[in-house]
């Protein structure tokens, strides 16, 4: 299946579109966390959140379980959001709420709720980045080249 990332958004107010874009694209960037991003259970924090009670609307239950499980204070020493969880109980069910939100009621103040999932996305890029540059890293030092000053014996 062919994917698609969209990095800019519309110069102007963002829109309806501008935040669905967003939720494919943390949704697309979910499905590849790596494993150094533990595995979530129903237990987690992000799943309780996610599939708890309900606000007064939909601007209020996104914006409540934002701040709960993403919002400023939920981050570590390092500036990492130490709720995030790969898998179906993790970022699987904030994907699943994400697709499921009625966009189209008129009381979303759609500049802040991107925002809000724009920082979800570069924490999502930075992941995995951190890992992938890790990982390079690990094995450029893994390989030792070896120059000998005579021919080997043969």
């Amino acid at each position: 299946m062919k994917r698609r990332l969209v990095l800019a958004m519309s110069p102007s107010q963002p829109s309806e579109k501008d935040v669905r874009d967003l939720i494919t694209n943390i949704t697309t960037l979910s499905e590849c966390l790596p494993e150094s991003v533990p595995l979530a259970s129903m237990e987690d924090k992000i799943y309780r959140v996610m599939t708890g009670e309900e606000g007064e609307g939909i601007w209020h239950t996104f914006n409540r379980r934002f701040d709960a499980v993403f919002g400023q204070d939920c981050r570590d020493e390092q500036g990492r959001l130490h709720y995030l969880r790969r898998g179906k109980f993790g970022m699987g069910t904030v994907c699943n709420y994400l697709k499921k939100m009625d966009l189209t009621t008129g009381d979303i103040p759609f500049n802040l709720m991107v925002d809000k999932l724009q920082r979800l996305c570069d924490e999502i890029v930075h992941l995995q980045y951190v890992v992938f540059v890790a990982s390079e890293t690990h094995l450029n030092t893994s390989y030792h080249i070896v120059t000998l000053s005579q021919p080997p014996n043969r």
